[in-house]
């Protein structure tokens, strides 16, 4: 299919662009996916997934090609963290080690739409990885874009069509209900970062005291479906802390 034959042109064929370019399929929405390198390539240390975005995976038909492809830690890359809780050692057992490479984050958007052209995933909101939520924030990102674009009927009259559905009001209601959320995450992935990197003293001591309820802390991220999401809710209520 020729780009100017699809209503949908996909810049990106990463884990944001391919599951966009799913979920539009099943909702009759012809797209491109547009992608400069030749074959698609491992870039850092991995892509962690978690609930918050198998969820959409496992709806799409993939949860089975999902579990075959996924690492499980391995002894040797456990011996280190032996004891420590299962949420660490499953991500440092996760991949081999590898060199040092930059983290990046960037200000919030304001403004993440302009004309027919429309960001997702890091381009709209880079995060530090620190709640490893990078692709799983993408994958929230596509779901709720593709039910927008999906909203406007006149969008899904069939492959190739270039129907005349308000293009302009799915895309409004699209970053209005991902922009609070993802600043949330991206906030907090912030926070992290220091919080990570304390030296021993008083304040470690006070993070350290509050590591065994950081799981009921973040439940809000991981336990989150954007599928059945409505408008204005972003996983957690006005209380939101980083």
């Amino acid at each position: 299919m020729r780009s100017h034959d699809a209503p949908v042109v996909i810049i990106g064929a990463g884990i944001g662009g391919l599951t966009l370019a799913l979920l539009l399929r099943r909702r009759g929405i012809a797209a491109e996916v547009l992608e400069q390198a030749a074959e698609p390539r491992e870039v850092g240390a991995a892509v962690g997934l978690a609930a918050n975005a198998t969820r959409v995976l496992a709806d799409l038909g993939l949860a089975g090609g999902l579990a075959r492809a996924s690492t499980e830690p391995s002894g040797a890359h456990l011996a280190a963290f032996r004891g420590w809780h299962p949420a660490v050692t499953e991500m440092i057992g996760a991949v081999p080690q590898s060199p040092r490479w930059g983290l990046f984050a960037q200000r919030p958007l304001a403004c993440w739409s302009r004309g027919r052209v429309v960001l997702l995933g890091d381009a709209a909101h880079a995060m530090l990885p620190h709640q490893g939520q990078g692709a799983n924030q993408t994958i929230e990102d596509a779901a709720v874009l593709a039910a927008e674009l999906g909203a406007e009927r006149g969008l899904t009259t069939g492959p190739g069509s270039a129907g005349r559905g308000d293009l302009a009001a799915a895309l409004h209601r699209y970053t209005a209900r991902r922009r609070v959320r993802t600043r949330q995450v991206q906030m907090l992935s912030w926070a992290a970062s220091a919080e990570l990197h304390l030296p021993d003293g008083p304040a470690a001591r006070r993070r350290d005291a509050r590591l065994p309820g950081v799981l009921a802390r973040l439940a809000w991220i991981h336990g989150y479906d954007v599928l059945t999401s409505r408008p204005g809710d972003s996983g957690r209520a006005s209380e939101w802390r980083p």
